[in-house]
Parts: structure tokens; sequence; C-alpha cells
């Protein structure tokens, strides 16, 4: 698993670094909402406010060039943090779901999995673009892990926890709005993991 991470984390920054490149297209839109944003403008076109697209990617990048200064860099690197943190979230998750099936090997499939997804070129070219997929991924690896993690335990019948997961929920919708069947979807399918190490 650190291999695979680590060389993901790099074969990302060595894309980002040595094939740099300019926000087109609707990159260039969400990097103008940003940059109006962290001039606190606000989430507007053309001084009017907006809701063209969904407001998440757009305040989050914002925030990013708020710290950072507006360079599209900036927006590129957090990407690959972003990144990073949906492929560890995602070797948990493939962890969880095969130490919940019978036979084979937990680890080398959770193994095998995250190095298709390290490795994999779109995911990799994605950390280069200023659009909403990586932190989508990212928030999703961990509303996933979220419930799969609540549903091995009592948590899971915990109204408390159930609350949690549905604002977790609400807010990525924030970034993409299909989001919204994810629950259901993560609640119908899978199985029942078990989360010792």
């Amino acid at each position: 698993m650190p291999l695979c991470l680590a060389g993901g984390v790099v074969a990302r920054l060595a894309w980002v670094l040595l094939a740099p490149s300019e926000p087109f297209s609707d990159y260039w839109w969400y990097y103008l909402r940003a940059l109006d944003m962290a001039r606190g403008l606000g989430y507007v076109q053309d001084g009017r406010p907006t809701a063209f697209w969904p407001v998440g990617y757009p305040a989050f990048l914002g925030g990013v060039l708020w710290l950072a200064g507006p360079s599209p860099l900036a927006g590129k690197l957090a990407n690959v943090a972003l990144q990073t943190a949906a492929l560890a979230g995602f070797w948990r998750i493939a962890l969880l779901l095969a130490r919940a099936r019978a036979g084979g090997s937990p680890r080398a499939a959770a193994g095998l999995a995250l190095a298709v997804l390290a490795f994999h070129p779109n995911a990799i070219v994605h950390a280069s673009l200023l659009g909403s997929e990586s932190l989508f991924v990212a928030l999703l690896a961990g509303g996933v892990l979220m419930m799969l993690r609540g549903r091995s335990g009592p948590a899971w019948r915990d109204a408390g926890w159930d609350a949690a997961c549905g604002i977790y929920f609400g807010l990525v919708c924030l970034v993409k709005p299909q989001t919204f069947f994810v629950p259901l979807v993560v609640a119908m399918t899978a199985p029942h993991a078990r989360t010792e190490d």
C-alpha cells in the first residue's frame, strides 16, 4: 500500500509539474469563480450571483487561492492532495469489502484496487484540471468509508450516526448533486464489513 500510494503521488506531481497547462472551458469558468470568491466578491458571474454550477468546488478552490495566491498551480497541488486522500480512502474501502467476503487475501485485493487507481492515466491527468472531480472523489471515498464503518457496528443503528452521514452527503451534493443517490446505493448493496485490522 505505501509503495502504490507513493507511486500515485509521484505520478500526479510529475504530471502537474512537467506537463503544465492553463485552465480552459469549464475549468476556466471554475477558476474565475474561485478567484472572485477568493477576492471576497462571492459566487458571481459578470457581477451577478450565479448558481450555474454547484458552489462546492468553486468555494473549495477559492479557499485554496485565498490561502496560496491566484496561481492555478495551487489548485493543481490541492488536487494531488485530494487524490492522495481518495486513494487511501478507496484502499480502505476495498479492504473492508474484501474482508466481508469469504476467501482470498483482503490485503492483496485492496492492494490491487489501489494499484489500478493509483496509476490510472485518466485519474493522473485530472490532477492538472481545475474541475470538481478530484474534490468529489475524495469526498465520496470519505462518505462511503463512513457508511461502511458505521454498518460494521452499533453506530449504524444510532440515529446520530445516520444524521451525520446525511449531513455529510448533503454537503457533498454541493459539489456534485448526483451524490444524492449514493447513500441509498451503499446501504442497499454493501455487505456488513469487519473493521478490525
